[in-house]
């Protein structure tokens, strides 16, 4: 009996994390670099816009204040599990709020992807 009462004292808890600044933002960057490096010629320039811009947006990502540290997460969610009682959802980082509570509430669908799509340099049409 003492095992069942275990069981059904579980919590499940959603954290959504965010983006956190970790090694991978940096991996991320010279990721790019390397795979630009690694085309051949027409590769290269078919690409290069598109890896640049992702490397000037990881390497921005980095240094951004509002972005929380790997340590900031682990004390969030060290409280999260401490807690006797905890709520369904935490967010962990402020733009995993602001993505959760404003964007994904307010924007419709067509236009997250639209700015998604512009923030990432998509195309639904290849050159």
């Amino acid at each position: 009996m003492r095992n069942f009462s275990l069981v059904t004292a579980a919590h499940t808890v959603l954290a959504v994390p965010g983006i956190t600044k970790t090694p991978m933002l940096k991996k991320t960057t010279s990721g790019g670099i390397e795979s630009l490096n690694q085309m051949p010629a027409a590769g290269r320039e078919r690409y290069r816009d598109v890896l640049d811009h992702y490397a000037t947006m990881s390497a921005n990502s980095h240094n951004a204040r509002f972005l929380v540290s790997a340590e900031q997460v682990a004390v969030k969610l060290h409280r999260i599990v401490d807690r006797p009682r905890p709520r369904f959802k935490y967010h962990l980082a402020p733009d995993a709020w602001l993505v959760d509570r404003l964007v994904t509430r307010l924007l419709p669908w067509r236009l997250r992807a639209a700015v998604n799509a512009r923030a990432y340099r998509l195309s639904a049409h290849p050159r």
